[in-house]
């Protein structure tokens, strides 16, 4: 059908085969168009496209969905949840406690955790420094930390 009307297309209408023009679509486009909206194959994957399309926007406008099923049902909801922290709409992560056994050495543990993942960029890594630098933790002598991909750390001899 589409080689069909691509003939048609050319020969009868006499649109460009190839070429599209600013007054015209080509043939060949219309006959690929119409390939696309005739099959099956489209109508099945335009479902999934639109759903994570709708994910996607959410994300990108702080609305997060566990999976498919909530955005197509969102009329239904009879109650919204805010997060008042905001770990789950911004996604920024935040060190809300450190404790260390036996107690008093915390302070001792924010130094090594920052000096280890100030050349991290994982949002973990992140928050650990931020909030050493929100408590004016000192930096430790050296920075023989090396981070190698995949490979996790390693000090400098």
């Amino acid at each position: 059908m589409t080689t069909v009307m691509f003939l048609i297309w050319w020969l009868v209408f006499h649109l460009p085969p190839f070429d599209n023009t600013p007054e015209h679509t080509s043939a060949f486009y219309r006959a690929m168009t119409l390939l696309v909206v005739a099959s099956p194959c489209a109508l099945v994957l335009s479902i999934p496209s639109a759903v994570l399309a709708a994910i996607a926007w959410g994300a990108r406008n702080g609305i997060l969905f566990r999976g498919a099923p909530p955005s197509r049902n969102w009329r239904r909801w009879t109650s919204w949840r805010w997060d008042k922290t905001g770990t789950l709409t911004t996604g920024e992560l935040a060190v809300v406690g450190v404790e260390s056994f036996p107690a008093g050495r915390e302070q001792e543990i924010i130094e090594l955790a920052c000096a280890l993942e100030e050349i991290r960029q994982h949002p973990i890594a992140r928050a650990v420094t931020r909030h050493g630098k929100k408590n004016g933790v000192r930096e430790l002598a050296g920075g023989g930390v090396r981070l190698h991909h995949g490979a996790g750390f390693a000090w400098a001899a």
